[in-house]
């Protein structure tokens, strides 16, 4: 898997297949938790994310509907939140 991430003048670079096997195997991730893993932009991520939700098989998620609108203590990618569907085929 080392081989899959990698630099691309001067910017670290992810592949979609090493996301998408990060999120089968946690099933629901923050962005906070992708950025730290992959060590890459959040607009980076949400960019390949965007990839994986026009397929159907990842879903962005609240941990709940006012979490992070209120009391604005939570770091808005704590509850910006990425589910992996199963999607039988």
């Amino acid at each position: 898997m080392s081989c899959e991430v990698f630099h691309y003048r001067g910017v670290r670079v992810v592949s979609l297949i090493l996301l998408k096997e990060y999120l089968q195997k946690q099933k629901l991730v923050s962005m906070a938790d992708l950025r730290h893993k992959f060590s890459v932009s959040p607009d980076l991520l949400r960019d390949m994310l965007a990839r994986w939700q026009q397929k159907g098989q990842v879903r962005c998620v609240q941990k709940t509907p006012a979490c992070g609108t209120k009391c604005m203590r939570c770091d808005p990618l704590m509850t910006e939140l990425y589910q992996w569907v199963d999607v039988a085929e």
